[in-house]
């Protein structure tokens, strides 16, 4: 009877070492992606890395209310730092970071696309529409609604607004009546390149 307690001991605290190894090669792996992630956006970001790994460590969080790893929306968010520092023109924030790559989230969950695509037209339509960080939800919103109703897809939408508002020039309309435009030119069968 001894012995079997025994066996029977020694196969439960075999089990909990093999759960416990596998717990920690996870956690290690995730430190490890964390600190990659880290290095990645300091590097591209020109920022130190205390202030890059503020910004991925909110990224983490983010990560546990979304669909995307903290790898993936730091990865995306790495494309496009240094030119989102520049529209807003300063140093970004733990709070920039995270309202612009929840928007750029909010608008790949809803369109079908890629974190890193929808982050990077986000920012082009930002750019050639001068939108403040504090308008980027509504221009989400409006980005979603126009590629929703004409059926391009939002890459592709954030080419084209860009395109047509630098042809336009100063008499360039705004977001909204651009996206009218457009769904009238798509629903007229007009396409162009």
């Amino acid at each position: 009877i001894l012995g079997v307690g025994l066996g029977t001991a020694t196969g439960a605290l075999g089990a909990f070492a093999i759960v416990l190894g596998f717990a920690a090669s996870k956690t290690i792996g995730l430190a490890i992606e964390q600190e990659s992630a880290t290095v990645e956006v300091a590097r591209l970001g020109g920022m130190s890395v205390t202030q890059a790994k503020a910004i991925t460590g909110a990224f983490g969080s983010m990560s546990e209310q979304s669909g995307a790893s903290a790898k993936e929306i730091a990865s995306a968010f790495a494309h496009v730092e240094g030119q989102l520092g520049l529209v807003l023109k300063r140093t970004l924030t733990v709070a920039d970071a995270t309202a612009f790559m929840e928007h750029a989230e909010t608008l790949a969950t809803a369109s079908g696309q890629s974190l890193d695509a929808s982050s990077q037209g986000l920012l082009h339509t930002m750019m050639a529409y001068k939108v403040p960080l504090d308008d980027v939800g509504r221009l989400t919103g409006q980005l979603f609604n126009i590629s929703n109703r004409t059926g391009i897809g939002f890459e592709e939408l954030a080419m084209l607004t860009g395109r047509l508002g630098a042809k336009m020039g100063v008499a360039k309309p705004d977001i909204t009546d651009m996206g009218a435009l457009i769904m009238t030119l798509t629903a007229a069968g007009i396409q162009g390149s």
